[in-house]
């Protein structure tokens, strides 16, 4: 298993008891659900924080297009998708 370490984190009495309702309910411990939560809170803010320092690269090296030719490609986007069906 590997190493872990201990973080004491504040809950409203809401939280809590919501946590509490999902431990009983799902017979897990409070902490394996406050762990998994945080975990995926990382990955998803890591992920956009990776997403905007390569879009700052990429400001930085001149990598950019005009906005009115972004406006163009996004409008000619929703135009299309809104031809097709919902069912795709």
């Amino acid at each position: 298993m590997p190493k872990t370490d201990t973080l004491s984190i504040r809950l409203t009495p809401e939280m809590r008891s919501q946590l509490d309702f999902i431990a009983k309910s799902t017979k897990r411990s409070k902490s394996f659900l406050g762990g998994e939560a945080i975990a995926r809170f990382i990955r998803a803010e890591a992920e956009i924080v990776r997403g905007i320092q390569q879009a700052q690269a990429e400001v930085a090296a001149g990598k950019v297009i005009p906005h009115e030719e972004a406006m163009q490609s996004a409008r000619a986007a929703i135009k299309a998708a809104a031809k097709r069906p919902l069912s795709e």
